[in-house]
C-alpha cells in the first residue's frame, strides 16, 4: 500500500467498482485498485466526486487537502472508534500535568536525537565539519522551559543544516506563515506532506489529533500530529530537500510569489517534487529511525503505533527505547 498524490489542476478523482480513477475532462490519467491506497493527498484545483468520498470513507482511507504553498487545510475525519485503550491513555496523560510533561520530554528527546543523528550522518560523509554540541537530557522544569530549550536547539540545528545548501538557495533563517523564500517554501511543503502522513497514521491508531503533549492545543493546529512529526523533520524532510536542491530537480526561479508565500506554479516541477518525496518515503530515514524500520513509511507507522501503546500503558519511557 502507498499514498496517492494528485497534483494536476482540474483533475477529478472518482471511484467505481473498487477502483480509483484520476482524470481530466474525458481523459483518464491513471487508475488504481482502491485497496492499494493508504492515503489520498489532493492539491488545490483537484476535485473529488461524492462516490469517491463514500468509497474512501467506507474503507477509512484518509483524504487530505493541501494548498500549493504547502498548507494542510482540511482532511476527512472518521469516528475515533479504534484502539480505545490508547485514546483513553492519551486523555489521562493530557489531563495529568506530571504525566503530560513526562510524555513531552520523551517526544522532545526523539526530536533532539533525530537532529543530532542527522547532522552526525552528514559529518561522517565529510559534508559537515563541526555539528553543534548537544545536551540529550533536559532538566525537569516546566513546559515553557522545555519548549524554550527545544526552540533554541532547533535554531542551532538549522544553522548547521543551512551550510549544506547550495548558495543559490541561501536563506538566513527558518520562516513560516508565510515562508519568506523558496528554501523555506520547500521545507514547509515537505513538513506539510509529512504531517499529513502522520495525521493518517494517528487516525488509524484511533488517537485524538488535537490533544498534544509537547505542543499546546491550538484551534488551527493538530497538536499531537505536530508532536509526532518532529523526528521526521530532520530524518526525512530535511534530507529530501537537500537532495532536491542539490540535484537541480527544482530551482529557486521555479517559484512564484503570493500572499501565502512562494509556491511552485509549474505543474511539471510540482509533479517532480512530489514524485521525489514519494521516493524518499520508500528509503530509510537519515540517522534516526524507529525500531529498525526499513523505510520512512514504515517508521511513520511504527512510531505512531508505539505512541498509542505508550499512552495505553501510561508509560512515556516506551518512547525512549526504539531508536
Amino acid at each position: 500500500m502507498s499514498d496517492l498524490y494528485v497534483v494536476e489542476p482540474g483533475a477529478l478523482v472518482r471511484s467505481e467498482g473498487g477502483r480509483v480513477f484520476v482524470g481530466v475532462r474525458t481523459r483518464t490519467l491513471a487508475e488504481y485498485p482502491i485497496e492499494t491506497i493508504e492515503a489520498l493527498f489532493l492539491l488545490t484545483g483537484v476535485g473529488l466526486t461524492r462516490g469517491a468520498v463514500e468509497a474512501f470513507a467506507e474503507r477509512r482511507i484518509p483524504v487530505l487537502f493541501v494548498t500549493r504553498p504547502g498548507r494542510l487545510v482540511a482532511h476527512l475525519a472518521y469516528p475515533l472508534d479504534r484502539h480505545l485503550e490508547g485514546r483513553l491513555g492519551q486523555l489521562r496523560a493530557f489531563h495529568d500535568p506530571e504525566l503530560r510533561l513526562a510524555f513531552a520530554h520523551a517526544l522532545a528527546g526523539q526530536k533532539r536525537s533525530s537532529q543530532r543523528l542527522a547532522l552526525g550522518s552528514y559529518r561522517k560523509r565529510g559534508e559537515l565539519e563541526a555539528p553543534p554540541s548537544w545536551r540529550d537530557r533536559v532538566g525537569a522544569g516546566d513546559f515553557d522551559r522545555l519548549r524554550g530549550y527545544e526552540g533554541a536547539a532547533t535554531v542551532r540545528y538549522l544553522r548547521a543544516w543551512r551550510t549544506l545548501v547550495p548558495p543559490e538557495w541561501a536563506s538566513d533563517r527558518r520562516t513560516r506563515h508565510p515562508p519568506a523564500d523558496p528554501l523555506n517554501a520547500l521545507l514547509s511543503f515537505g513538513y506539510t506532506l509529512a504531517s499529513g502522513a502522520v495525521a493518517a497514521c494517528v487516525a488509524r491508531e484511533g488517537l485524538d489529533p488535537w490533544l498534544g503533549m509537547l505542543h499546546a492545543p491550538h484551534h488551527s493546529m493538530e497538536a499531537l500530529v505536530q508532536d509526532l512529526v518532529e523526528p521526521f523533520r530532520a530524518a526525512l524532510v530535511d534530507p529530501w530537500v537537500l537532495r532536491l536542491v542539490r540535484a537541480g530537480v527544482v530551482r529557486p526561479e521555479d517559484f512564484e510569489g503570493s500572499e501565502a508565500g512562494p509556491y511552485l506554479a509549474d505543474t511539471k516541477a510540482l509533479r517532480a517534487v512530489v514524485r521525489s518525496y514519494v521516493d524518499a518515503l520508500a528509503r530509510p530515514t537519515v540517522g534516526w529511525t524507529w525500531r529498525d524500520a526499513p523505510t520512512a513509511r514504515d517508521a511513520l507507522r511504527l512510531w505512531t503505533r508505539s505512541v498509542r501503546e505508550a499512552f495505553a500503558a501510561d508509560d512515556p519511557n516506551r518512547l525512549s527505547a526504539g531508536v
